[in-house]
């Protein structure tokens, strides 16, 4: 069951801490409170679709790494200008996932950037 530690308990392990540490998996909640709970690893082999989606996002992560840092820089700039919740690699992301060639070229206009 997940829980809250005492105030300030792990300030000693950094300022943000996120993930798996010892036994226990830790998180963020939506009111930024540390929540944490017993690892609980999973009890049967990834399906194969997970294994295909999993692929398809390391496909993406691959793409992601051999762009120039101009390129990179141009997919951040369009999410600030667009006033998108999102880093330019989230949207590099869900444009190679689900590609949309009229959304991408209306964005590259309403941004004045150039997005490959």
């Amino acid at each position: 069951m997940a829980q809250q530690p005492p105030k300030n308990l792990f300030t000693l392990f950094g300022l943000h801490i996120g993930g798996d540490f010892g036994p226990f998996t830790f998180y963020k909640s939506k009111r930024r409170r540390l929540v944490f709970f017993k690892k609980a690893p999973p009890d049967k082999p990834p399906s194969e679709k997970q294994i295909a989606q999993r692929n398809r996002f390391r496909l993406v992560a691959a793409a992601w790494s051999t762009l120039t840092p101009y390129q990179r820089a141009q997919w951040t700039i369009a999410a600030r200008r667009a006033s998108l919740c999102m880093t330019g690699y989230d949207l590099f992301l869900h444009f190679k996932l689900k590609p949309d060639p009229h959304k991408l070229n209306h964005l590259q206009s309403i941004t004045d950037t150039v997005l490959n």
